[in-house]
């Protein structure tokens, strides 16, 4: 798994202008994540990440699968249990928390994955696409949090082909750091 150190290293490289260096660290760091990944549903007998890549644990609940990824990070059974109950709640989900994950719809779907990558409290997030198949209350509430994440210190790439909500964030983001109008161009 993506440890502190590698996530600091990812930061620092990328904050000094090398993207390149910093996405070659990052591939090879989520090569090692997914042979582990794979390594655990052979030894389960049971899919975790379906063979698309963009739908999450199929065969767990909600509430579930929260916890199975706060558990994976290390953290102590009731508290994972306790920050899958606040992230359910956090994204509007708490009443399909015994569901299916597979029973979700697209958007539900973002919205828990987007809580399991929460769920440890990290210092970077990477995310490709997180607004994609998002109804836009949903969109908003998902920006909303990523806003606020920024504001407890983490540091956030995302990709997107909707200029307009990448737009929005950051001016958000520049309002609540309180930085001068046209400072963003130049951070």
């Amino acid at each position: 798994m993506l440890d502190l150190r590698q996530v600091r290293s990812f930061a620092a490289v990328a904050h000094e202008g090398s993207f390149t260096r910093a996405a070659s660290r990052l591939h090879y760091a989520q090569s090692s994540v997914t042979a582990q990944v794979h390594a655990l549903e052979e030894e389960l007998g049971v899919p975790l990440f379906d063979r698309i890549g963009r739908t999450v644990a199929l065969t767990a609940a909600g509430s579930e699968f929260l916890e199975f990824v706060g558990r994976m990070y290390g953290l102590a059974r009731p508290v994972a249990r306790e920050r899958a109950r606040a992230l359910l709640g956090l994204f509007e989900l708490e009443e399909n928390s015994r569901k299916l994950i597979a029973e979700y719809s697209k958007g539900m779907r973002k919205r828990v994955a987007m809580a399991a990558s929460l769920i440890h409290h990290p210092e970077l997030f990477l995310m490709d696409e997180p607004f994609e198949g998002v109804d836009a209350v949903g969109a908003r509430l998902m920006k909303d949090i990523l806003v606020d994440q920024v504001q407890r210190g983490a540091t956030v790439f995302l990709t997107s082909h909707i200029l307009e909500g990448v737009i929005a964030i950051t001016q958000k983001i520049a309002n609540a750091k309180k930085w001068p109008p046209g400072s963003i161009l130049s951070r």
